[in-house]
């Protein structure tokens, strides 16, 4: 295996000399992602502006937009569009921000992290992927950070409008998104966008569980699942302008309603004797909507001796409900009972409040100082109602109701120094404090923590095409706040979860070099990362100890820290125009290649060595484009290699993906375009093997061909 890899980061440095070659010296500067070297405290960022996003397959949300970024890994089964992971880990390694703000999160697992399919990209004017941020940052993120900018406003009255449709097996949806900038006065301007879609995903799953200690007998799901997804977004800015600063209001409402319709047949054979029982057939219908909306009011403010101040407080609450009815169906007849024989409605409240202040001052001509503070307030809420038959039952599912208060205080200091031999030197230090308190029907728990993170980020400018960057940083990973409430899970075969308040968090000292290259026609790139992290998490793990409910005996598992380990790995790109295509093929090809070579071993307190969960040891990305005249299209593929899992005495093996999409762009003489494409153009399934203690649980999913078409004006 190491062989291998080390074979093919060979055959990529040879092209990353040999195919510059082909470059075409008087054709026009590719449009792609470029590596940014100071800007925001020299930290490393890769930068996707939004020049490059609107000519991406489908970038209607900022899943849509990162989803072929270096070292990112994308939701693996086919039509799902919600998770984001950096440098191959889960996506509790990384975290999500709009303007610098850690919008609260919302989903069945509560975690840290913010899925960014309902984040529309009408307001969004540019996307940052840091992969080692300064003392400046939150410390969290491990994986890495991504911070979405909304488009300022500007001093020309714009105007834009989006609208789209599309089909997936049959079921269609829909995309309208409007976006405005006005100048009000000569202080005062705004824009704002708004934005609906519906996305239909239709998926054909089966599950074929075997114990390996009684194989003659079996047991088969067949599910048929149809998910739609609405969702509303407005976001904007207000301006106001005065002699020395700006005040700015920034509200934020984003909605999103998960529908799901599912018939669910599983079906238990016995090979031995022949006969067949159904032991469930069930219609399940469940609504997930959720609810992201608050104010954000920055001050940004200049004083006379250059001393810049700016001041940001923000309010935003999410609430996120799940309504789920399952009713039986007659195996004779077929029809549904009118009465669910389950419904559940469960419903969870986000709410972050936020102040912060950043300080910064120019020292002299090298030295810049900037210092700064985040008090941060989240409110966890979870509450469940549960009924039987219509008849509401007040003791089901009472464990799983709780609530987490968490306080968080940071204060930081760096320096940025940047000498005339062009290096430019960031050293800083933060301190982060954590107060929490977790409340469930019979407990409460009080915890603190707190930490020093210094960092340090180095970057040498060798000519005007040549940057080299180091980067060393202290990072942490705090647990979900579904994991550290004691609540206790709905129990399942022979085993219930519960929460741990006393998890510790991940900790890492995370390590970055990199080499960019900018040629004008071509744009070249490398990156070598390591992550070393103490206290990981994992989740179901046998305690040991035992429960008694309803004169059943079930095996409590629960989150704990189980070993140390590292991640690391060798992020390359490589993007330019070439031109021995040209006598064949008129106007300009551009390529734009990445690939990452990744590999993580964790050792557990019990001796035993696995890998990260989530991590795939390699990603590729290529995009191919052609502009003639008028006319943009491209072909992308995407291919992420399988990957195993562990989790407890669960393993999961998920094969490999490659999923290609096509898109297509014509403008017309009206300054509009009209564009089609197609996503998982040969429809890519979804293939995953799990095992538990004896049995094997074979999962696989149809994938489908998604095919879009629409309209975009700008004036």
């Amino acid at each position: 295996m190491i062989k291998n890899k080390l074979q093919y980061m060979y055959i990529l440095a040879v092209l990353a000399v040999i195919m510059p070659a082909h470059a075409e010296k008087n054709l026009p500067k590719v449009v792609t992602t470029k590596k940014l070297i100071n800007e925001k405290d020299t930290s490393m960022v890769n930068s996707i502006k939004r020049e490059d996003f609107t000519k991406q397959v489908n970038s209607f949300s900022v899943y849509d937009v990162l989803k072929r970024g270096v070292g990112i890994s994308s939701s693996e089964k086919p039509g799902e569009k919600e998770v984001i992971k950096l440098r191959g880990l889960n996506q509790n390694y990384t975290r999500i921000s709009v303007d610098g703000i850690e919008l609260p999160s919302y989903g069945d697992e509560n975690s840290r992290y913010f899925k960014v399919d309902i984040i529309p990209t009408p307001m969004i004017g540019e996307v940052k992927i840091i992969n080692n941020a300064s003392a400046s940052y939150n410390a969290d993120g491990i994986g890495g950070r991504i911070d979405m900018n909304t488009r300022k406003p500007t001093n020309k009255n714009t105007y834009s409008f989006d609208v789209s449709s599309g089909a997936m097996n049959s079921k269609y949806g829909h995309l309208t998104s409007l976006y405005v900038n006005k100048v009000i006065s000569p202080t005062l301007k705004a824009n704002f966008s708004i934005s609906n879609s519906k996305y239909v995903n239709a998926k054909y799953e089966t599950k074929l569980a075997i114990d390996s200690d009684t194989p003659n007998n079996y047991e088969r799901d067949k599910d048929v699942v149809t998910q739609t997804k609405i969702t509303t977004g407005v976001m904007g800015n207000l301006e106001k302008s005065y002699n020395r600063g700006t005040i700015t209001f920034s509200p934020i409402y984003l909605k999103l309603n998960k529908i799901r319709d599912k018939n669910e047949l599983n079906i238990a054979y016995n090979n031995g004797t022949g006969n067949t029982t159904i032991d469930k057939n069930e219609y399940d219908y469940r609504e997930h909507p959720s609810l992201t909306a608050g104010l954000t009011i920055v001050n940004d403010h200049t004083f006379a001796n250059n001393i810049n101040l700016n001041t940001s407080i923000s309010r935003v609450k999410t609430n996120f409900t799940k309504d789920k009815n399952e009713y039986e169906i007659d195996n004779d007849t077929g029809v549904v009972a009118n009465i669910a024989k389950t419904h559940s409605i469960e419903k969870q409240a986000n709410t972050l409040t936020r102040l912060s202040s950043d300080m910064t001052k120019p020292y002299d001509d090298i030295n810049t100082i900037k210092t700064g503070f985040v008090y941060r307030d989240n409110n966890h809420n979870r509450n469940i109602v549960v009924y039987k038959k219509g008849v509401l039952s007040p003791d089901e599912d009472k464990e799983e109701i709780y609530s987490l208060n968490e306080k968080y205080t940071a204060f930081y200091i760096q320096n940025e120094a940047k000498f005339k031999n062009g290096w430019t030197v960031l050293p800083g230090i933060r301190f982060e404090k954590i107060k929490r308190k977790g409340v469930t029907a019979t407990e409460t728990t009080n915890t603190s923590n707190q930490n020093f993170l210094p960092s340090i980020i180095s970057n040498y400018k060798l000519n005007d095409m040549t940057n080299f960057t180091m980067a060393y940083s202290k990072k942490v990973n705090r647990p979900s706040y579904q994991q550290l409430v004691p609540w206790e899970k709905e129990p399942k075969g022979t085993e219930v979860e519960r929460g741990n308040p006393n998890l510790l968090a991940e900790k890492a000292d995370t390590f970055d070099m990199g080499v960019t290259y900018n040629g004008g026609e071509y744009n070249l790139s490398a990156n070598i990362f390591r992550r070393n992290i103490k206290n990981v998490i994992q989740e179901e793990v046998d305690t040991g100890e035992t429960k008694e409910i309803d004169s059943a005996t079930y095996t409590v598992l629960r989150p704990e820290n189980v070993g140390n380990g590292h991640v690391q790995g060798l992020e390359l790109s490589q993007k330019f125009d070439v031109n021995f295509l040209k006598p064949i093929i008129p106007g300009t090809v551009s390529l734009d290649l990445n690939q990452t070579i990744m590999s993580s071993k964790l050792r557990k307190k019990d001796g035993s060595i696995s890998i990260f969960n989530g991590q795939s040891d390699f990603i590729a990305n290529s995009t191919i484009g052609w502009k003639y005249k008028r006319l943009y299209a491209s072909i992308s593929s995407k291919f992420e290699k399988g990957r195993t899992e562990v989790n407890g005495k669960k393993t999961t093996t998920i094969k490999g993906t490659n999923y290609v999409d096509v898109y297509a762009q014509y403008e017309l003489n009206n300054g509009g375009a009209i564009y089609a494409s197609v996503t998982n153009l040969f429809k890519q399934g979804y293939h995953s093997s799990v095992l538990k203690k004896t049995t094997t649980t074979v999962e696989k999913r149809k994938g489908y061909r998604s095919v879009w078409v629409g309209y975009k004006v700008s004036f």
